[in-house]
């Protein structure tokens, strides 16, 4: 289920909001939390939404909202705030806004901003993504573009038709996070089953659609017997 959480210190601001966004969407989950509470909430439980006051009495809205982005990669922040004219600085920092929610607020901008969220929310949920941080710059690569990954000095490479992307991960990390029809095969590899050609485990190769050629050790050589068996 969707979470959409409300960081905002005005009670008032912030029960209006869980209230218009309860109406608008009452199969969501809403609720109301603290700067602290978002920064010890497991991100990667689900699909979530932050509506994220921009100036807080005792922080800076913007510096936590960097923060969270680097714990929250695929949540969508939206800010909300009677300062406008600091809008200009959420394009920066690597924040990536969603949307902005201007105070004093009114009910169709809330329910507007939220819906168009939502939308995205819907269409992301239909296209899987691995989210790949280089230079500051967050990339969205979509699974099934994703022919294998490769750890080679301590960065994990993401092989595509088009291109290459190379960041900082580890494979543990991700064979954890990849689902089907993505098979580890190696200490160094990380597989998509879709762009498999064949898999010979005479020789210990894994053939791709590209022509690539990667090994499978003898740890996971019975993995990859049963999970890529159609090959």
């Amino acid at each position: 289920m969707l979470n959409v959480f409300i960081c905002d210190e005005h009670r008032d601001d912030a029960n209006t909001l869980i209230n218009t966004i309860k109406k608008l969407k009452p199969n969501i989950r809403v609720a109301g939390v603290t700067p602290t509470q978002l920064e010890n909430y497991n991100f990667d439980s689900g699909p979530s939404v932050i509506i994220l006051e921009l100036v807080f009495e005792r922080r800076s809205g913007l510096e936590f909202a960097r923060r969270l982005r680097r714990r929250a990669l695929n949540a969508y922040i939206i800010f909300v705030t009677a300062h406008v004219e600091l809008t200009l600085y959420l394009l920066a920092g690597n924040i990536v806004p969603a949307g902005l929610i201007r105070k004093p607020l009114h009910q169709s901008e809330v329910e507007k901003v939220v819906n168009n969220v939502l939308t995205l929310c819907k269409e992301a949920g239909d296209v899987q993504y691995l989210t790949v941080n280089i230079s500051a710059e967050l990339i969205k690569v979509p699974y099934k573009d994703i022919l294998y990954l490769e750890a080679f000095e301590k960065k994990i490479y993401v092989h595509t038709k088009a291109k290459r992307y190379g960041y900082y991960n580890t494979l543990t990390s991700l064979a954890e996070e990849l689902k089907e029809p993505f098979v580890r095969c190696h200490n160094s590899f990380i597989v998509n089953g879709k762009w498999v050609k064949e898999v010979n485990l005479h020789d210990m190769l894994i053939i791709m659609e590209n022509g690539a050629q990667l090994p499978v050790s003898r740890g996971f050589r019975h993995d990859v017997a049963e999970r890529l068996a159609d090959k």
